[in-house]
């Protein structure tokens, strides 16, 4: 898996608690702070080691930050729902698709079968934890319990 996959799940799901979720829905500052960390995993990950990387990586983060925002937007006018989670990780997953185009050779610090078995359960994991969440916000938010399947 390219660097910028699991990059992307340890800041979306493992580095995203329910209350920096919230805070995304009321303010930028969460936003700002949630792209921030992607940009801290990112470079720790791919470790960057030129200034086009570096451009491409806050480039990434930036459009990271739109995407939420429109996110942000849809769920105040429709509500949080399934449809909703699955458009903004697709938005993201495009994104991060072109972007690993143009960085191929990225390599993370270590590849060995470790990593590997990290990435196998990272990703089914990092859904759950991210349905978890959404759900958690959800009634945090309405402050009745709702299910998002």
């Amino acid at each position: 898996m390219h660097p910028l996959f699991a990059a992307h799940l340890i800041g979306d799901f493992l580095l995203q608690p329910t209350g920096l979720a919230i805070l995304k829905q009321k303010k930028i500052i969460g936003i700002v702070i949630h792209a921030l960390i992607h940009v801290g995993i990112m470079a720790l990950l791919i470790w960057p080691t030129n200034i086009k990387i570096w451009i491409l990586i806050i480039i990434i983060a930036i459009i990271h930050g739109i995407i939420d925002q429109i996110k942000v937007l849809h769920q105040k006018k429709h509500g949080s729902c399934i449809n909703g989670f699955l458009l903004d990780q697709a938005a993201h997953l495009a994104v991060l698709v072109c972007a690993a185009i143009i960085i191929k050779h990225a390599q993370p610090l270590w590849h060995t079968q470790t990593y590997n078995g990290i990435i196998f359960l990272l990703v089914p994991f990092s859904f759950l934890l991210g349905a978890w969440n959404l759900n958690k916000a959800k009634v945090a938010r309405v402050g009745t319990v709702a299910f998002v399947f």
